[in-house]
């Protein structure tokens, strides 16, 4: 046990927050807190949840009981806080009032005995409000019925709003709006009913999860901003500033592992994986005038002339050592210099010598420049008969090598690399374009940029819809991911721990190959 001495002082605040993160990090998951500091308990905690080494879906908080005078209000504070949302096993010890019913039978007590009060957490509606659990009496030092103090709120939510945060994002994410009371799933704060029609991967999870426990789903849409962008001040918009802002519960639309947003909200457990790639321009096809040079690469070549220089100057020593020297004329240089060229061309020559260095050299040049000659040959025979293209972007070396930039709509692509330390990942990352819908539809053919795009774990791909099937005839997808992730969800609803055994359950038995044939947006082939 650790014992946390804090003194309440009115606008004093800057030790509870310290202390309650100490206690987190020392592997409490239960506190008692008295009724000058439970308040202040809540906020801090609140303020510390996620900061903390450690993280515990399932704490319990035990209040102590106020006076006789400021039992309903101290009740009704503890409640309307925020924080007991996220912190159901709440127990609540106050001095009997006699106006709480224990399973529907009233019973008076008198002074010296106690209730004992959690939230009701479950219901649609009135979640804050008071459930009595049970009395202790005092003189007979026994609880009237006996019952759990911390029951399983979970099991049967009993029609607990879940609201879930999204946007149209195939195949993890798909909505559209229809007809009221012909959809599956409420618009949050709309008075119509059934207006809103969802699916996708992510989507059937969420729905099989509300089925199983018991729960209402309504949806939160923000297609402008997507997945939306967290500020350190715990504001934002999109899927990511809905849950933060506690406007949603649950966030969902192929959500990565990303660090900065691990510091201000909590995890699911891993869905799947998915690996992050680029669709870049396809490549052209090489000029015809350079087809002559493209059967030797570069290097070749270079190695040629200087087999050819030195073979001339090999010969033109030779003979001028053979006693030459005052008889050498321009003629003997040109006839040196078109022998070595008959030699490389195959030709015939009329050079002739009787030194045997100079016989030996030139046997050896004619045997090489018949393994030349044939090789060459061969490679431009090759080359009129298949087309020559530019070597293609299939690794993000290459793509970095390539300076080309690569984008989508968001910076949240390249959010698990940003502070990547590989030379090309930064590069890559420098790279990065946000761009809107627009620009990137008019991109499609420029031949010079980058579309990011998802592989999924079972073969498909998530493609943002500025790339069409027509596009596809211009682009041509990498071989090789630039990174991967595991896909979760984020949550600020404490019921997520109990979906995260489903979760895995899920994945275990490879359900969810079934979505993803039936909603992956392209099964592209890497084939050229």
């Amino acid at each position: 046990m650790l014992w946390l001495k804090y003194e309440a002082i009115s606008g004093n605040h800057t030790n509870i927050d310290n202390l309650v993160q100490m206690g987190i990090d020392n592997g409490c998951q239960a506190f008692i807190v008295t009724p000058n500091s439970v308040i202040d308990f809540m906020d801090g905690f609140e303020n510390v949840r996620f900061t903390s080494k450690n993280r515990y879906h399932s704490m319990h908080v035990v209040a102590l009981p106020t006076t006789i005078d400021k039992t309903n209000q101290y009740i009704n504070d503890i409640l309307n806080c925020g924080t007991v949302q996220d912190i159901p096993n709440i127990l609540i010890i106050s001095h009997s009032t006699g106006q709480y019913n224990v399973n529907n039978n009233k019973i008076k007590f008198g002074d010296s005995s106690y209730d004992l009060i959690t939230s009701q957490f479950v219901g649609q509606y009135n979640t804050s409000e008071p459930r009595l659990l049970d009395t202790f009496d005092i003189a007979s030092g026994t609880l009237i019925e006996n019952a759990n103090l911390f029951p399983d709120k979970f099991s049967n939510l009993q029609g607990r709003l879940l609201r879930i945060a999204l946007f149209n994002y195939k195949p993890y994410t798909i909505w559209m709006e229809v007809t009221p009371g012909t959809g599956n799933m409420d618009a949050l704060d709309s008075e119509q009913e059934k207006t809103i029609f969802i699916d996708g991967t992510e989507s059937r999870l969420i729905m099989a999860f509300c089925k199983l426990y018991n729960c209402t789903l309504a949806v939160l849409i923000d297609e402008e901003s997507e997945w939306g962008v967290l500020s350190d001040n715990m504001t934002g918009n999109g899927v990511l500033g809905a849950i933060v802002e506690r406007r949603a519960d649950v966030g969902i639309a192929g959500l990565f592992l990303w660090f900065h947003e691990f510091l201000f909200l909590d995890y699911s457990s891993i869905i799947s994986r998915s690996g992050v790639t680029c669709i870049c321009p396809k490549p052209k096809l090489l000029g015809r005038w350079l087809l002559p040079l493209r059967p030797f690469t570069p290097t070749m070549w270079a190695a040629d002339f200087i087999s050819f220089v030195s073979l001339f100057l090999t010969i033109f020593l030779i003979k001028l050592t053979k006693s030459y020297a005052n008889s050498m004329c321009e003629n003997d240089i040109i006839s040196v210099w078109l022998h070595v060229w008959a030699i490389y061309l195959e030709q015939s020559t009329n050079f002739s010598t009787r030194h045997l260095p100079v016989i030996i050299i030139s046997i050896i040049s004619l045997l090489t420049s018949l393994l030349l000659a044939n090789t060459y040959g061969a490679g431009l025979s090759s080359i009129m008969t298949i087309p020559l293209y530019e070597a293609p972007i299939d690794t993000p070396q290459q793509l970095a090598e390539k300076n080309w930039a690569w984008g989508a709509t968001r910076d949240v692509w390249i959010y698990s690399i940003s502070n990547a330390t590989e030379p090309e990942l930064k590069k890559l990352v420098s790279m990065f374009q946000a761009s809107t819908f627009e620009k990137l539809s008019a991109r499609r053919t420029s031949g010079d940029f980058c579309y990011s795009v998802e592989r999924l774990q079972f073969g498909h791909y998530a493609v943002g819809d500025y790339i069409d099937e027509k596009a596809l005839n211009y682009l041509q997808l990498m071989n090789t991911d630039i990174y991967y992730e595991n896909i979760v969800r984020f949550a600020c609803f404490a019921c997520d721990r109990k979906r995260n055994p489903k979760i895995l359950g899920i994945a275990d038995s490879g359900q969810s190959n079934k979505p993803e044939d039936t909603f992956g947006h392209f099964h592209i082939k890497t084939t050229r």
